[in-house]
């Protein structure tokens, strides 16, 4: 009954810990390592569980079968434990994945003899016998006959274990002896695993039926969790001199006063053996090639670059020198630290040229961050704007606004660029001075090597000379030379789109046109001669304006034919502006010289029809018709083409 009790005891005991220890080492995959740690507890749990199994079996034969299955957790064991060590000791990568998977050879092969040993006895040649005592099926390990795979097992696994325990002692001890704590806590737990494991396999206590392994899988994988994550297994990594050494991209070089090779890594091999044909080796003196570059290596207290030629191009290393000293206060040797700036000297030089062209460059160059803050500009831009880039660093780019720029523009413009994409537009924006000018912009965003947008460049070009010859020749295109009014054809697409526009409606017109012709102008050109016919078209184009409201149009369409567009008027509010311009031109005389020239104008207006959308041609017509009317009665008059309707209708 106490052989009971102390045996499950220990079970669960045992169980639990590697239990707790597994679901606490899940939760803390930062930690390197940690999965090959589980790997070790979890078949360390296997185990524990396969012998509980067997001590309650109810036959010898399912004794027996547990008692085997158990090697499944057990056999791997020593060669996990192993590759916990690398982990511990070398940079990731160092072992390769196919010679990681070679120590599994022998733990696989014993598994395999230790279920066919029937056929073989290769494994056991006799197998041990079970019995019951105090309740228990326990095994008599002194009736267990081992065979030859059994010792090679035996040997194979005491060799990764001594090994594996081995390696991380020298690396530990090589490399920091602060890191103490962490190896007496580490060769503790390794020392209750093999003690354990010594007593059954040697049967080092005759009639111990109590198996001791169970025990101190438990008890080591304490250990190891508690040098993993108590005092920190990736601290015993990080301090390991040869660690950094080997994965140090640039290459070391540690020579003594006499430019004998004491110690190099990795990546100056690889440099030496380009260069020479051959693998550096220590002890060795430095081969004339680099004592020609570097004749002064020792006394050199200062870094420089040293050029090699490597397969037909020249590659430039930065040198690094640190003095070894012990005793004196001369050094003994020289630390070497080679770094390529191949590719940095060729990036620099890119970006010099780069640059170079920039700042040349007749365009004006911007860059800001994300938010729109200026971060550079070039000199077109301070020739063009008036600012220094002093002035204006980290001022956001939209201080140039003149006010003018539709609000639309900079929608579009923020929109595009956060989408990630190009913009191009134009922008009409004010210099220091107060002078108005263009730019036509080009503004892309700029991404980094991951494709994160972390900047925005803006190539801008000044087109106000452009804009200008636009404005003129759209302004040609619309105006009449001499009053500055609209033209005849821009005349006519204004009223088309006013017609559009229009809807018919029952009291009110919404629409109304007024022809204004200049009375017996053909006599004031035969008289006094073009120039005052020029003066007076002119003058009457200035008092048709003043009489007109904001949202009118006036044109000029014909020789002294003028036509005024009222947009939304009635017939009773374009009488009275047609009275008022009528009276404007009248009432104060045209003087050119000494001619003072009495002047009139005849008026003609219409209006949209109340029932029908009307075409350009037929309110021309009526208000010319009704423009005629005037003329016919006397002149100096303005007629309502439905008052002339009316009259022929009444008639």
């Amino acid at each position: 009954m106490v052989t009971q009790i102390a045996y499950f005891s220990c079970f669960f005991i045992s169980a639990s810990v590697l239990l707790f220890i597994i679901i606490y080492a899940l939760n803390k995959s930062s930690i390197r390592g940690y999965m090959v740690f589980i790997l070790f507890c979890f078949s360390s749990l296997i185990f524990t569980i396969a012998d509980f199994f067997s001590v309650l079996s109810s036959t010898p034969e399912t004794a027996l079968f547990f008692f085997n299955f158990r090697f499944i957790g057990l056999a791997g064991n020593p060669v996990i434990f192993f590759l916990l060590a690398d982990v511990m000791t070398s940079s990731t990568g160092r072992i390769s994945i196919t010679i990681r998977s070679l120590p599994w050879m022998i733990p696989v092969l014993t598994q395999i003899m230790i279920w066919t040993n029937s056929y073989h006895g290769l494994w056991l040649s006799h197998n041990p016998e079970f019995g019951y005592h105090d309740g228990l099926m326990l095994p008599d390990l002194s009736t267990r006959k081992p065979a030859v795979w059994f010792h090679l097992h035996v040997f194979y696994s005491y060799f990764c274990l001594i090994f594996g325990m081995g390696r991380i002692l020298y690396s530990g001890i090589r490399n920091n002896r602060l890191f103490i704590s962490q190896m007496i806590t580490l060769f503790a737990g390794w020392l209750f695993m093999i003690g354990s494991a010594l007593v059954p396999t040697f049967n080092l206590i005759p009639g111990l039926r109590f198996n001791v392994i169970v025990l101190g899988l438990a008890v080591s994988s304490m250990f190891y969790a508690l040098a993993m994550f108590r005092y920190g297994l990736m601290d015993i990594v990080p301090v390991s001199r040869s660690l950094l050494i080997d994965c140090m991209e640039e290459a070391m070089l540690v020579l003594d006063s006499k430019l004998r090779i004491l110690d190099f890594n990795p990546a100056f091999s690889r440099i030496f053996e380009t260069l020479q044909g051959y693998a550096p080796r220590t002890g060795a003196v430095l081969p004339e090639l680099f004592q020609d570059l570097a004749p002064n290596l020792i006394s050199n207290q200062n870094d420089f670059f040293f050029p090699l030629i490597r397969k037909g191009k020249t590659d430039y290393f930065e040198v690094s020198y640190h003095p070894v000293k012990q005793s004196s206060d001369s050094a003994d040797g020289a630390l070497l630290i080679f770094r390529n700036v191949t590719d940095k000297l060729r990036t620099e030089y890119e970006i010099q040229k780069l640059k170079s062209a920039v700042e040349q460059s007749t365009a004006c160059v911007v860059i800001t961050d994300l938010e729109g803050a200026i971060e550079y500009v070039n000199p077109a831009f301070t020739t063009l704007t008036g600012y220094t880039f002093e002035e204006i660093r980290g001022k956001k780019s939209n201080f140039l606004k003149s006010g003018t720029t539709p609000p639309e523009t900079y929608q579009d413009l923020w929109q595009t660029l956060k989408a990630g994409n190009q913009w191009r537009g134009e922008f009409h924006n004010v210099a220091r001075d107060g002078r108005l000018f263009w730019e036509s912009a080009i503004i892309s965003p700029v991404r980094d090597s991951r494709g994160l947008i972390h900047n925005y460049v803006a190539v801008k070009e000044d087109v106000s000379e452009r804009k200008r010859k636009e404005f003129q020749l759209k302004e040609e295109a619309s105006t009449d030379g001499l009053t500055g009014l609209t033209n005849r054809r821009h005349f006519d697409l204004i009223l088309s789109k006013l017609l559009e526009r229009s809807k018919p409606v029952t009291d009110t017109m919404v629409l109304t046109l007024l022809m204004v012709d200049v009375d017996d102008f053909k006599k004031i050109n035969d008289t006094h001669g073009h120039a005052v016919g020029d003066i007076v078209l002119k003058t009457v184009a200035q008092r048709l304006i003043q009489s007109l409201r904001t949202s009118d149009t006036a044109a000029r369409i014909g020789g002294e034919e003028f036509a005024a567009l009222l947009p939304g008027s009635g017939i009773e509010e374009a009488v009275r502006i047609a009275e008022r311009l009528r009276l404007a031109v009248k009432g104060e005389s045209i003087r050119v010289n000494d001619v003072e020239l009495q002047v009139t104008v005849s008026i003609g207006i219409a209006g949209t029809d109340s029932e029908k959308i009307m075409k350009p041609d037929e309110i021309l017509a009526h208000a010319d018709e009704a423009m005629y009317q005037a003329k016919r009665n006397g002149k100096d008059q303005a007629v309502e083409y439905q008052s002339i309707v009316g009259r022929i209708k009444s008639a």
